[in-house]
C-alpha cells in the first residue's frame, strides 16, 4: 500500500507500531520455515533458513527503498525483522526440546 494512503492516526495505535508487525511476521516465517526444513539434508539447517530469511527481509527492504514510488527503505524494519527471526528460533527449539 502506498505510504501516503496510510494514517497514522486511524491505523496505528502508537508510533512505530509497524516493527511490532515486521517482528511478528518474520517470527511466524521462521518457524514455519524450520517446522517444514526436512527437504534439506544439511548439517546446520538453523543457520541456513535463518540467513535465507534475514535475505529475503533485507531484499524487500531494498526493492521497496529503490525501486517503488512512496515506499522507503527503513534499517529498523531490518532489525525488527532479524529480531523476529532470532525469536522465533529460540521459541522453535524450546517447543522442540
Amino acid at each position: 500500500m502506498p505510504n501516503s494512503d496510510i494514517s497514522i492516526d486511524s491505523n496505528m495505535l502508537f508510533p512505530h507500531a509497524d516493527k511490532i508487525v515486521h517482528f511478528i511476521m518474520y517470527f511466524f516465517l521462521q518457524v514455519l520455515c524450520m517446522r517444514h526444513n526436512g527437504i534439506l539434508n544439511l548439517k546446520n539447517k538453523t543457520t541456513l533458513i535463518f540467513g535465507l530469511v534475514i535475505f529475503y527481509g533485507i531484499f524487500l527492504e531494498l526493492v521497496q527503498g529503490y525501486f517503488l514510488v512512496d515506499r522507503f527503505f527503513e534499517n529498523y524494519d531490518i532489525i525488527a525483522n532479524i529480531t523476529g527471526a532470532f525469536i522465533g528460533i529460540v521459541f522453535f527449539n524450546f517447543i522442540k526440546s
